[in-house]
């Protein structure tokens, strides 16, 4: 009988030490699991964080895309604008040229309706009239 309890009381010694291998592996998982959970928990974070980034980048690149449209349209505006500007400039330069010419026919006719008169002043004076 002492021996079936020696055998008895090692087997409840074995099963013991079993069970606290048990109790710290199993703390050691759940303490594993914890951190894999908080690292998920974290990564999930991250992920969010990375698509508001990602969200406001293609707000930014749509923006952005609207802003150089609106340059070019008015870039193509000015030039437009600046040939209309351009056009109107030679028009005006041809309309100057035209009164120059003009004005100086003008002068040269002045200058001969001037010889005339002069001629005809002097033949009236040559009559008397009484």
């Amino acid at each position: 009988m002492r021996s079936l309890a020696a055998q008895s009381a090692e087997a409840t010694n074995e099963i013991e030490t079993i069970v606290a291998q048990i109790r710290s592996e199993t703390e050691a998982v759940a303490a594993a699991m914890a951190a894999g959970t908080q690292q998920v928990v974290q990564g999930t974070q991250l992920v969010e964080t990375a698509r508001q980034s990602l969200n406001q980048i293609a707000a930014a690149s749509t923006r952005t895309s609207a802003l150089v449209e609106a340059i070019a349209a008015a870039a193509a505006e000015q030039t437009r604008t600046s040939q209309a500007v351009s056009r109107t400039m030679v028009d005006v330069a041809q309309i100057s040229e035209t009164t120059s010419s003009s004005a100086q026919q003008t002068a040269q006719s002045f200058q001969q309706l001037l010889v005339v008169a002069q001629e005809l002043q002097a033949d009236v004076a040559r009559f008397k009239v009484q």
